[in-house]
């Protein structure tokens, strides 16, 4: 139920369609809620596009030092990070001592605020008529699809063809 956010925005992030998807799922807060459920709380996914890009996915339903998400890319050309919002951005590191014991700041709600807002504002404009969405059917039923390959690479241990889902 969260991993699916992270692999619509691995499309948009890698640019190219993904062609193959390689999961693993570990039952390790709550394995038998988990196993009850059929769902796992720990979980890796390795996506790989046609021209060869590759993006991991990492999630935890539990991260017991604050709300913990974090985009890198990394490519020939540099790295681009969006790390964890904290209350200031001044890091000190000594021999004794460093300052980021500080939880991390906001729930999903707060952290994605403007990112809502332009959500919001896109869909309202599109219904008025002033310009096309941004994204549309394809996009939604892609994420989808890349979840069922992940949870089929789970199920099975095995590489998934997205073909096989699609």
């Amino acid at each position: 139920d969260m991993t699916i956010h992270d692999l619509d925005m691995a499309r948009f992030i890698l640019n190219e369609e993904v062609t193959h998807v390689f999961a693993t799922g570990s039952r390790l807060v709550d394995p038998a809620l988990m196993e009850r459920l059929d769902d796992h709380d720990t979980v890796t996914v390795v996506l790989t596009t046609s021209g060869g890009k590759q993006a991991i996915i990492t999630n935890s339903r539990r991260a017991t030092y604050g709300y913990d998400q974090r985009v890198e890319a990394l490519g020939s050309g540099g790295m681009a990070i969006s790390g964890n919002r904290r209350p200031h951005e001044m890091t000190l590191h000594s021999a004794r001592f460093t300052n980021r014991a500080e939880p991390l700041l906001n729930f999903f709600i707060e952290r994605y605020r403007e990112a809502f807002d332009a959500e919001i504002t896109e869909f309202v404009d599109a219904i008025e008529g002033a310009r096309a969405p941004s994204v549309g059917f394809e996009d939604g039923r892609m994420a989808l699809v890349l979840a069922e390959a992940a949870l089929k690479s789970v199920a099975e241990g095995r590489l998934v063809a997205v073909r096989e889902i699609a």
